[in-house]
């Protein structure tokens, strides 16, 4: 199996975890991953996401990325 992987960027937004956790959703569903693994992905990414959000203090110019 090859590795596979997406790249996006969020806002530094409480409506950001929502949407990552639609973009990796759709990601795991378009690779074929088994439910088990998709739930652990979305379970993973709204951890780091909210984490994120509360813990970041944004810096004038910095860019903010998540992968």
């Amino acid at each position: 199996m090859q590795p596979c992987a997406q790249k996006f960027d969020l806002p530094l937004s409480v409506h950001s975890v929502g949407t990552a956790r639609g973009l990796v959703r759709d990601f795991c569903i378009g690779h074929g991953f088994p439910e088990r693994v998709r739930d652990g992905a979305l379970l993973i990414v709204s951890e780091l996401v909210t984490n994120s959000v509360v813990h970041v203090k944004p810096q004038v110019g910095a860019l903010q990325e998540c992968r």
